[in-house]
């Protein structure tokens, strides 16, 4: 992580603002992913908005803002969570989901949507992470991705324990 942060400010050193097209929030984009990846997670959250602030100046969203768009907000909303602050990460889980979807990104959504199921489950929210993970099941399963799908069907039984439904969750 640490070579991949130095080629990373490296990179924006070289770039500096006056870069044209996406590139330079791209890579700002992925420092504060970095950031936030060595438990930074203010400075990721502090990063991450004031690219954000800086992408407002775009008039219209191209795939790619899209993509950036979603990668700032599914990061606030981990760090937010890593924080233990959940209810500061719902609307910025939120916000990537429907950005990676109008991308048309389904793996980065579902993605996101695993992280905001997660942050339901963490606060108490049982239907809403029900909800949100069984609405990912059949992509990872449609992948034939066996990790998050694993991930998915074991927290899916985790809710239904919880909930009280022991045979359903056994069941998963």
């Amino acid at each position: 992580i640490e070579t991949g942060m130095s080629l990373l400010n490296h990179a924006v050193d070289k770039m500096g603002g006056d870069t044209p097209g996406l590139a330079f929030p791209l890579v700002l984009a992925w420092r504060a992913g970095v950031l936030r990846l060595t438990g930074n997670y203010e400075r990721s959250i502090v990063e991450s908005v004031r690219i954000l602030e800086e992408m407002n100046a775009y008039a219209t969203h191209s795939q790619e803002q899209l993509e950036i768009l979603a990668l700032l907000h599914k990061n606030i909303g981990v760090c937010h969570s890593m924080r233990e602050r959940l209810d500061m990460a719902i609307q910025p889980l939120e916000q990537a989901c429907q950005y990676y979807e109008r991308a048309g990104d389904e793996i980065g959504a579902a993605v996101a949507r695993m992280d905001l199921a997660t942050n339901y489950m963490n606060m108490g929210r049982l239907t809403l992470a029900q909800t949100s993970f069984e609405s990912v099941a059949p992509i990872w399963r449609q992948l034939e991705h066996r990790q998050n799908l694993a991930l998915v069907l074991n927290n899916l039984g985790v809710l239904s324990h919880l909930k009280g439904k022991l045979v359903e969750g056994l069941e998963m």
